[in-house]
């Protein structure tokens, strides 16, 4: 965990039963709240590993963490694996980060770590970036963007609504999205503002059968550059969605029921370490 003046961001370990969070949350990694950030195992070779639990939409990243040297009592070393031993390399990032940039949010750490890693056919599918942990980009002094990819629909009327979470050493002075339909021309849109850090785009609704692939393209006021990776969607036929544009897989299926068990879990997760401190207090007084 770390805290600032300008917010708290929990960076936890997915979990190493091997198996999709999306459909079998692995807690706190899995707690449905912004400023948690889940992290997967990869090995040396840049594949996940295979005891690493996964998530297309409840894990954000990975990083090494398969046979990673270790201190040990009796001034010894050894080499541990899983996702304990990845998730502590996002952290370092994120305190050097912080280190490089302490005026910023823990969303603008987040944006930063999310947006810089790079992207790996083997990672596609299995963690929200599509990606694995890369310290020097995060601490770039380019724009960072973290493009919210959309999944196949079965939706003609759109609008298709792209969102991109951007941030900066400076200010962002511009942020466009292009996007081609089924190799056809292209087409750029200027993309709004609505929140901190956080843009805004649409592409019209498209017939079934069509391919669209878009990108997002930022400046920042020093003249610097950044255009993140292509994404790519279909427009399919009714039942042609599959796994891959499921926009959401839970083992809840039920809506009311997964929102009310979600809240509690998350009133529950930030009011422990309160009552674990309170807890402490009483027994020093004591």
């Amino acid at each position: 965990k770390f805290a600032s003046d300008n917010g708290v961001l929990f960076i936890a370990a997915a979990g190493n039963a091997g198996t999709d969070n999306d459909s079998s949350p692995s807690y706190p990694a899995s707690y449905e709240v912004e400023n948690v950030i889940a992290v997967a195992n990869n090995t040396s070779s840049d594949r996940l590993s295979g005891s690493s639990s996964f998530g297309k939409n409840s894990v954000d990243l990975s990083a090494p963490g398969t046979d990673i040297l270790s201190t040990v009592r009796n001034n010894r070393y050894e080499r541990f694996s899983g996702t304990s031993m990845a998730t502590p390399h996002v952290s370092g990032a994120a305190a050097l980060i912080w280190a490089q940039y302490p005026g910023i949010s823990s969303n603008q750490v987040k944006i930063r770590l999310l947006g810089s890693v790079d992207r790996k056919p083997a990672y596609t599918g299995k963690v929200a970036t599509g990606g694995r942990l890369n310290v020097h980009k995060a601490l770039s002094t380019h724009p960072i963007i973290f493009t919210r990819r959309l999944d196949n629909t079965e939706n003609e009327t759109g609008p298709y609504v792209v969102n991109a979470d951007i941030t900066d050493d400076t200010s962002i002075s511009s942020a466009q999205l292009t996007y081609q339909v089924s190799g056809g021309t292209s087409a750029t849109n200027t993309m709004t503002l609505i929140g901190t850090g956080l843009y805004r785009a649409e592409i019209p609704g498209q017939p079934k059968g069509t391919t669209i692939t878009y990108f997002v393209k930022a400046a920042d006021s020093d003249g610097n550059e950044t255009r993140d990776s292509n994404f790519t969607f279909e427009v399919r036929e009714a039942g042609g969605c599959g796994a891959d544009g499921a926009a959401e897989i839970t083992s809840i299926q039920n809506p009311a029921l997964r929102t009310t068990v979600n809240a509690t879990l998350n009133i529950i997760f930030f009011l422990l370490p309160l009552y674990l401190i309170k807890g402490r207090s009483g027994r020093r007084k004591a």
